[in-house]
Formats: structure tokens, C-alpha cells, sequence
């Protein structure tokens, strides 16, 4: 289980929906007791090799950003494309309902690996 966001540090919409993305996240994680790196990922689209070998794994195009995805079991199970809050509720929804279903939720969770790069280390993506 995890959230991939696809962004760039010049895309205007994609700081437009952080604050919407931030509030999301951080409601999941302190009601199921996950750490936020463990959830939300982020890949800067500038970044090609990164970008590509994560797309690559998951059989993703992304053809705008923000690009946010929702994979569980290895599978895409919900793709939000701009700034769109209803999506990203529908996202949300959806991963909750997975969290709430599924017996050790803990152990689907994906962590963070060197396709992924977990959010607290964005900032040091070279260009």
C-alpha cells in the first residue's frame, strides 16, 4: 500500500494541492498509526531515471502533473490527475476502506526504497 505523487518543485497546481494531499495523510496516519514516509512518496518528474524506472514498475504514464496514484498489492487502484479535491477524497476512501479491510495493514504497506523516494528527502533530488 502506497501513495505515489508524481510533482515538480515549479508546478504551480502541484503546491496548489499539497495543503488538500498534507491534510489527507496526516488524518490516515495518526488514525492508523503509520509514519507519513511509510505512505506518501514522491517522485520529481525532473528527475528522469527515478521517474521512469518507478513508471516502468507500475505501468504509469504520467502525461500531467500533480499525478497522484494510489497502488495496494501492487496494483493501481486509483490515479488522481491536477487539482482535483473530490479525486483525491475518492483516493482517500478507498485507501482507508483497504486499511480498515485487510488483517496486518502494516505489512502491505510499502516503505520507501531507492525507486521511491520518501518525502522527507525530495529537497535533495539532483537535476
Amino acid at each position: 500500500m502506497q501513495i505515489i505523487k508524481f510533482t515538480a518543485s515549479w508546478c504551480q497546481p502541484c503546491k496548489i494541492i499539497q495543503p488538500e494531499l498534507d491534510k489527507h495523510i496526516k488524518n490516515v496516519c495518526e488514525k492508523y498509526k503509520i509514519h507519513e514516509n511509510l505512505l506518501l512518496n514522491v517522485v520529481d518528474v525532473d528527475d528522469n531515471d527515478v521517474c521512469k524506472e518507478i513508471c516502468d514498475k507500475y505501468s504509469i504514464t504520467v502525461t500531467s502533473i500533480p499525478h497522484i496514484v494510489l497502488i495496494i498489492n501492487e496494483q493501481i487502484k486509483k490515479t488522481v490527475l491536477g487539482v482535483n479535491k473530490k479525486e483525491l477524497e475518492e483516493l482517500f476512501s478507498i485507501l482507508k476502506k483497504e486499511i480498515s479491510e485487510t488483517k496486518n495493514f502494516e505489512k502491505k504497506i510499502e516503505p520507501a526504497n531507492q525507486i521511491v523516494l520518501p518525502r522527507s528527502i525530495k529537497a535533495e533530488v539532483k537535476k
